[in-house]
């Protein structure tokens, strides 16, 4: 079935803008475009169609729409109501309203109303628009809303075309002729895949077992005296020039043995304690570093494993520490203790309660908490991991 407006056009305005020339009990104006409502009143207005629509037009169907700016200016209850009365030329009527009910201020402000008549076989229609007035109070004057810029337009198909008997009866029979298409209902089969032969794994066997060497380490102890300590720079040159002179000699046959080497320290140690006690004018002495103990080891010996074996020495006497965490767990204990007691006194006073004790003994402007600084590396390294573990996801693909 073809749509009722297939390509709708739309009237101009139907309604004359000035009231004086409507009919209606409600004289009252503001000029000639603006109704001064009063209760109990009204004016109206007719509209024939044919002075607009041909027959055919009119015959297709239509859609006529009424509407009127409404201003509410005070704050009694007002009704105004819009009215269609549509009469067929057949003598067929029917009534189209609407009420528009205000209680508040409002300016002026759009209402339409709408009427659609279908297919019909009449040549003509007429509209009679109407407005409708009254108010709470009931006051002979105006009291009611003012009513301005009535619009009544009709919205109908502008080149109809209507079929013959004959060619109505044409197309029914050809619709009956059509045979009704079946769709067939087609059904999917579940596909069973049998799988006989069973897959093994073979389990992988190593048989070749890795053993490792365990090799004897014999581990050298250093004795590095405080940096401050003075110590003869004379006799120091001639302990390590000694010892680079005995590895020397030895050539490929060996290196120096620990104990060796342990007496010859103890002796130049004996030497430096004997030294000390006496005046001697050609002992001259100064204090020396860390740094400085290393620079002399690898002027001493030019003998690798010598010199990894001071230089780890050397890094394990320097990294360490005087610093305890033995006592860590104790330091705020002393907070838990001879907690204040706060008198609430009255409720109207007004108190102001403050502890101002120091519950941590560090800074908080740098903080270097050691306990924190470990669990900042643990929490930084559990991370490393687990970002590692998600690489590797994404690359395996699982």
């Amino acid at each position: 079935m073809l749509p009722l407006l297939a390509n709708a056009d739309t009237t101009k305005n139907l309604l004359n803008q000035d009231f004086s020339t409507w009919s209606g009990t409600n004289t009252a104006r503001h000029g000639n475009s603006i109704v001064a409502g009063v209760h109990g009143q009204y004016v109206e207005t007719e509209v024939k169609l044919s002075d607009t629509l041909t027959e055919d037009q009119i015959k297709w169907g239509w859609t006529s729409t009424l509407g009127a700016d409404i201003y509410h200016w005070n704050n009694n209850t007002s009704e105004t109501e819009m009215i269609q009365t549509i009469t067929a030329s057949d003598g067929t009527v029917t009534t189209q309203s609407r009420k528009i009910t205000l209680d508040t201020y409002q300016p002026f402000t759009t209402y339409t109303d709408s009427h659609t008549e279908t297919r019909n076989g009449n040549t003509d229609y007429t509209i009679d628009v109407r407005f409708n007035f009254s108010e709470s109070t009931q006051s002979s004057g105006h009291w009611a809303v003012d009513l301005e810029n009535p619009t009544l337009v009709i919205e109908y198909e502008p080149n109809p075309v209507f079929l013959s008997s004959t060619q109505t009866a044409e197309i029914k029979s050809v619709v009956d002729d059509v045979e009704e298409i079946k769709i067939e209902e087609y059904k999917f089969e579940e596909v069973k895949v049998d799988i006989k032969e069973e897959i093994k794994i073979e389990e992988v066997k190593f048989e070749e077992e890795i053993k490792l060497e365990e090799k004897e380490f014999i581990e050298e102890t250093i004795v590095f005296k405080p940096e401050e300590e003075t110590i003869a720079e004379e006799e120091v040159y001639e302990t390590i020039g000694e010892g680079e002179t005995s590895n020397s000699e030895q050539g490929n046959e060996g290196t120096e043995t620990v104990a060796e080497r342990e007496e010859t320290l103890e002796s130049r140690d004996t030497e430096v304690e004997e030294g000390g006690g006496e005046e001697s004018p050609r002992v001259n002495t100064r204090s020396i570093t860390v740094e400085d103990v290393e620079k002399r080891i690898n002027r001493a010996t030019n003998n690798i494993n010598q010199r990894l074996v001071g230089t780890s020495l050397l890094l394990v006497n320097v990294m360490k520490s005087d610093i305890s965490i033995d006592n860590y767990g104790q330091i705020n204990n002393n907070i838990f203790k001879d907690q204040p007691n706060i008198d609430g006194g009255n409720y109207k006073d007004a108190q102001y309660y403050a502890d101002v004790r120091d519950i941590y003994s560090e800074s908080q402007i740098s903080y270097n908490d050691p306990a924190a600084e470990y669990e900042k590396d643990v929490q930084a390294a559990v991370d490393n991991r687990i970002r590692a573990e998600e690489h590797l996801r994404r690359i395996r693909g699982y």
